[in-house]
């Protein structure tokens, strides 16, 4: 059985052509382009590089039989393990060669372009063909290594923009005290991001997730040098400002501050407040929240979960003429919404009302009015006589100046597609008087003498954050839906 191994064979396989076109592309185009996400960029790197990595490997070893393959595949594994995982090393390669690392335990995933490689090209390796055939294919793979050599010379990750200097005058300044040079990458929350800023101070990694910030700087640091951190908070009204830190070899950090709070200056000297990169870690001065982004969110009970905004009551969209109408007939569909049948004098038409976990209260016969909401809220009135009293139903998607309070004990922001947001209680307005504070999903029946109100609270949350890319009328402000229903 012939086991000798002749690597250079493995780099005419199509694969590791098309490997080396990705990653080409990938480092000399895409890079830095704004055309993928940078974390994309990264992966794409990591598996089209490792499957190019072993046969190259065994190529220039010299490598001749399937252990030396077998050994190859394992090395290029070991050096995954060790660039990914352990820090000591990636400092140490840039101590050596000045090359710069950036750990990243999800590139691990590129353990299956090793594995691939070996189940691909190896066999290639070892296969046995004519000597012309052999010399042919050594030409073609030499011509192509040539021109690798010429052309694959951009980094793994871009080295930043080299900041030896104070560009501006700033109160807070990020300053590298880990004696050799770092990459350092800051962010900003997005431009339509909008956040509440005493919130942002005392909670913000539950307020803020990567996906609402771009990066705003990407330097290299030297030994002793600094940047300095202003510009960044887009006006906020309250002069809160939050910025994303993530400086090599240490874990990533948001700051909070309120402006004024430190004395500005051109330099760290002159300036009262210095973020401090050392060994692993950022600290930063007393007045400053710098906290690390919180890796998994906290598990909220039901109270306090996301809302589900499906549960809101809702209508039809054109309400009914003023006046009073006759109900003719009601259809319960099974998602929970009633059909109306409704008639004025000789015309008819069909409203929808969706009001669970109410039943609709009115019957067949019964003359109804529909009428908006006196405080202005966006909402719908629905009175009329059912069974001999007055009933009247009021449906409330969006609600106006209602009094509220924080739940106890404190729920954890909660993050949304558009935004995020804390549970509280709130008080609804009735004929009888205010309620006691609900949450979502509470309700209250408050009586005098033959009246009685049931109140339903179907969403009680004050938000923390909007996102205007994705919710252009949102605000920051108390959003609360509910369903009264009172009989007289």
């Amino acid at each position: 059985m012939n086991t000798k191994a002749t690597p250079i064979k493995s780099l005419s396989h199509p694969l590791w052509g098309l490997s080396l076109a990705v990653l080409l592309a990938n480092d000399h185009v895409l890079k830095g382009a704004g055309v993928l996400p940078s974390w994309m960029t990264g992966k794409l790197s990591d598996l089209a590089g490792y499957f190019l990595f072993p046969s190259l490997l065994a190529t220039a070893l010299r490598v001749q039989s399937r252990r030396g393959l077998i050994a190859c595949h394992l090395a290029a594994a070991g050096l995954l393990f060790l660039t990914e995982l352990s820090p000591a090393f990636c400092d140490w390669v840039l101590a050596v060669s000045g090359h710069r690392l950036w750990p990243d335990p999800t590139d691990l995933v590129a353990l299956v372009s090793i594995v691939l490689s070996y189940v691909i090209l190896a066999p290639l390796a070892l296969r046995r063909e004519s000597k012309q055939v052999a010399t042919d294919r050594r030409r073609k793979v030499l011509l192509l290594l040539g021109t690798v050599a010429t052309v694959a010379t951009s980094p793994r990750r871009p080295p930043g923009e080299p900041v030896r200097i104070w560009d501006r005058s700033a109160e807070v300044f990020v300053e590298n005290q880990r004696g050799q040079s770092l990459q350092v990458r800051v962010s900003a929350p997005k431009e339509g991001i909008q956040y509440d800023c005493k919130t942002a101070l005392s909670r913000p990694s539950e307020l803020f997730a990567a996906t609402q910030f771009s990066v705003v700087r990407h330097v290299t640091l030297g030994a002793g040098d600094s940047l300095p951190l202003s510009e960044y908070n887009f006006n906020h009204p309250e002069g809160c400002n939050v910025v994303w830190i993530a400086a090599e070899g240490s874990p990533e950090y948001i700051a909070v501050w309120r402006s004024g709070t430190f004395v500005f200056g051109n330099s760290p000297t002159s300036a009262s407040g210095r973020i401090v990169i050392t060994q692993g870690k950022l600290e930063g001065p007393e007045g400053l929240s710098l906290v690390t982004p919180a890796t998994e969110p906290q598990a909220p009970t039901a109270q306090c979960a996301a809302v589900d905004t499906s549960t809101e009551p809702a209508w039809s969209a054109a309400l009914p003429t003023s006046g009073s109408h006759t109900l003719r007939s009601v259809v319960s569909g099974a998602d929970g919404c009633d059909v109306l049948l409704l008639a004025q004098g000789t015309s008819e038409h069909r409203f929808t009302v969706c009001s669970e976990p109410v039943a609709l209260p009115f019957v067949a016969g019964d003359s109804l009015r529909f009428d908006l909401p006196a405080d202005g809220s966006d909402g719908l009135v629905i009175s009329g006589q059912s069974g001999g009293k007055t009933v009247t139903l009021t449906l409330v998607r969006k609600a106006l100046a209602l009094t509220s309070q924080r739940m106890a004990p404190e729920c954890p922001v909660v993050q949304r597609t558009c935004g995020a947001g804390e549970a509280v209680r709130v008080q609804v307005p009735t004929v009888l008087g205010l309620s006691q504070p609900l949450a979502r999903g509470e309700q209250e029946t408050i009586g005098m003498g033959a009246q009685t109100v049931a109140v339903y609270v179907r969403r009680a949350e004050r938000v923390l954050l909007n996102d205007r890319a994705c919710d252009v009328s949102g605000s920051l402000s108390l959003r609360a839906s509910y369903i009264t229903w009172s009989t007289r």
